[in-house]
C-alpha cells in the first residue's frame, strides 16, 4: 500500500469516526505533500529531503508529547548550566519509567472494558483504551510520587486490580 492510499484510508477512519464522510478535498490534498526548506537545491534532491523532514517531523512529536508528560513547558533554569542537569534528569526519569510501562500496560489491558461500538461495521478495541504516552504519564506520577515517598510499585499494582 503506497503513502497516499494511507493518508486517504487515514481520513476515511477518521471521517467515520465521526460519523460523516471523507471530503473529495481531503483525499485529492492526501495526494500531495507540501515540503518548503532552505537547504541549497544541488547536493540536496527530494529524496533526500523527504526522509529527513520526517525523521525532524518525529522529533518535533516526541517534543509536543514530552512537554506535558515531563511537566516542562518553562524550565525554571536560568542558564544553560542549570537547565541540562535538570532536562537530563527529566530524561532519565522517563527512561526509568519504561520498565513500569511494560509491567503495568497487560495488566490494563486485561481489566480494560472494550469501547462499545458506535458506528456501523466498527467493534470494540480494547487496546486504544490504554495508550503508551497515558502509562509513561501514570509510571512518570508515580516516579515523582516515590521520590516523595507517598506511593511505591508494590502499591500501584496492588490497586490495578
Amino acid at each position: 500500500m503506497d503513502k497516499v492510499q494511507v493518508a486517504q484510508g487515514r481520513l476515511h477512519k477518521n471521517a467515520r469516526r465521526k460519523g460523516r464522510t471523507a471530503s473529495p478535498t481531503g483525499l485529492l490534498l492526501a495526494r500531495w505533500m507540501v515540503l518548503v526548506t532552505t537547504l541549497p537545491v544541488d547536493p540536496w534532491t527530494d529524496a533526500a529531503v523527504i526522509p529527513l523532514y520526517r525523521a525532524r517531523w518525529q522529533v518535533e512529536i516526541v517534543f509536543k508529547r514530552l512537554k506535558p508528560l515531563l511537566d516542562v513547558h518553562t524550565l525554571r533554569s536560568t542558564t544553560l548550566e542549570s537547565g541540562t542537569p535538570r532536562m537530563i534528569l527529566y530524561l532519565i526519569g522517563w527512561a526509568l519509567s519504561s520498565d513500569l510501562v511494560q509491567h503495568v500496560r497487560p495488566l490494563l489491558q486485561a481489566a480494560a472494558e472494550p469501547a462499545p461500538a458506535t458506528l456501523p461495521e466498527t467493534f470494540p478495541v480494547a487496546d486504544a483504551v490504554v495508550s503508551s504516552w497515558r502509562l509513561t504519564q501514570l509510571s512518570l506520577d508515580l516516579l515523582r510520587q516515590q521520590v516523595w515517598g507517598h506511593w511505591t510499585e508494590a502499591r500501584l499494582i496492588a490497586c490495578l486490580p
